[in-house]
């Protein structure tokens, strides 16, 4: 049955699935998912089709399999900024919300490798890797323009280490799998993904810190601590 499924998706095109399957193409996959109340969802198989469409298989517990198309945006054709100019944007954004550039370094880094055109599985965009519901919320409107981005994802996590008390791991860890999860689990949640984000952003940061450390400038904590 799942084999016969995957195989199907694998081979069919996208017009027969969208009849077949009722696959949803409207709703953002993390809205969909939610809607459904699938918790615990195990991905199976990433299909893509037309480009910058997939369709998306998951199973809940109940063992009842959810079939999502996602939309994923196109990529800008442009070439990427210059690292000077990168740098300038960075420290322009940590100095205004008050976050060690060292840090803001250390964070894209681990989210995008520097590449300004990133887009994740679940559709996060750019250099910092914004949801699109949460670079909205930022007023982001351009989530390929560095210095949107770079001023929506430092301004993200000035919020949640005002929320976190400064905490950077935790702030961190909510930057990660989100606020909510944070406050549920009274610390970082159990998952293997956040954990390992947590412990990779905060190597490159210290890292970074050396660097900067050696090249003449004073390291500074922007009012936070590790927690």
């Amino acid at each position: 049955m799942l084999w016969h499924l995957v195989l199907t998706l694998l081979f069919a095109p996208l017009p027969f699935l969208l009849e077949r399957y009722h696959l949803s193409t409207e709703q953002p996959v993390e809205e969909e998912i939610a809607a459904r109340k699938a918790s615990t969802l195990i991905p199976l198989v990433t299909d893509a089709h037309s480009g910058q469409q997939r369709v998306l298989v998951y199973r809940d517990r109940r063992g009842v399999f959810h079939l999502i198309l996602v939309r994923f945006p196109q990529r800008p054709t442009s070439s990427p900024p210059e690292t000077r100019s990168l740098d300038t944007i960075i420290q322009r954004q940590a100095r205004r919300y008050r976050i060690d550039p060292a840090l803001v370094k250390a964070m894209i880094l681990a989210e995008s490798h520097f590449d300004p055109y990133a887009v994740s599985s679940k559709g996060a965009q750019g250099l910092m890797q914004l949801m699109p519901q949460t670079a909205r919320l930022l007023g982001v409107a351009d989530p390929w323009d560095p210095e949107q981005n770079i001023s929506g994802g430092v301004r993200y996590l000035r919020s949640l280490l005002d929320r976190f008390q400064g905490d950077l791991t935790l702030a961190l860890a909510a930057y990660n799998a989100g606020p909510a999860a944070v406050e549920t689990w009274q610390g970082v949640p159990p998952f293997p993904e956040t954990q390992a984000y947590v412990r990779r952003v905060k190597a490159f940061y210290q890292r970074e810190q050396q660097t900067r450390k050696g090249n003449g400038y004073a390291n500074t904590t922007g009012g936070y601590r590790d927690g």
